[in-house]
């Protein structure tokens, strides 16, 4: 498939996943799942994500192959909001496994850090998503492109599925506040990192679902992104810069 229109198809996906996500509405009206092999039949039906898996197949494998890059994006930030360190470096990274267990903070605020899958040719879901209007005001330019060169022994687990992302929360579910939450210093002791794929994003987005912890709380992942718990990379490089 041609560059083109592989990116065209990454575009899509994120506007796609900004009109049907159910961001911003209270999580107790979110949908419920008793099981989430009811959603994953639906989403494996999905013509567009069977072209956007046949066009960019690394989406769902980023690691497979020294082709594939993992890109982490510094964007400016609005006035209210502290500035971020624009070079992604060991010293300011903070693992997750500091983070006090059983919080009710959300999954972006427990530290790590994502990356999206990129090659040569292909930007990105994260610059796809900076490319739409919609988060101007969020993502201020100057945007720096970074390239992670990933450790060879970093061990990464790929969520695929709503089912998957179930297992996870029964595996290493803490219950906060009477919600089910994923505990990620759990997580840290068995995987480095943590893989979202295309087809698992659409599977949960906006959703609760049952689980041994109770009922999960909704997640809001919106791009193919990978969740770094501690830091596995042995070199960094700046590969955009965007004014």
């Amino acid at each position: 498939m041609p560059t083109k229109s592989v990116n065209d198809l990454g575009r899509k996906f994120v506007t796609l996943l900004g009109e049907i996500s159910s961001d911003g509405v209270p999580d107790d009206e979110t949908k419920i799942f008793g099981s989430p092999k009811e959603v994953d039949a639906f989403v494996a039906e999905s013509a567009f994500l069977k072209a956007l898996g046949d066009g960019a197949p690394w989406l769902d494998t980023p690691l497979a192959s020294s082709a594939y890059r993992q890109h982490w994006i510094s964007t400016g930030k609005p006035a209210w909001v502290p500035p971020q360190e624009q070079r992604p470096s060991a010293h300011h990274f903070k693992p997750v496994s500091e983070i006090q267990a059983g919080t009710s903070a959300s999954w972006r605020e427990t530290g790590g850090l994502y990356s999206s899958t990129a090659t040569d040719t292909w930007v990105g879901m994260w610059r796809n998503f900076l490319d739409g209007d919609s988060c101007a005001g969020l993502h201020p330019r100057p945007w720096s492109t970074w390239r992670l060169e990933i450790a060879s022994n970093a061990k990464v687990h790929s969520i695929r599925t709503a089912t998957d992302w179930v297992e996870l929360l029964n595996a290493h579910g803490s219950n906060s506040g009477g919600i089910a939450r994923v505990n990620w210093a759990s997580v840290a002791r068995i995987w480095d990192a943590v893989h979202f794929t295309p087809r698992a994003i659409v599977a949960v987005e906006g959703y609760r679902f049952e689980t041994l912890m109770g009922l999960s709380a909704p997640v809001y992942w919106d791009v193919e992104s990978t969740y770094w718990l501690r830091w596995c990379f042995d070199a960094v490089e700046l590969v955009d810069f965007d004014q």
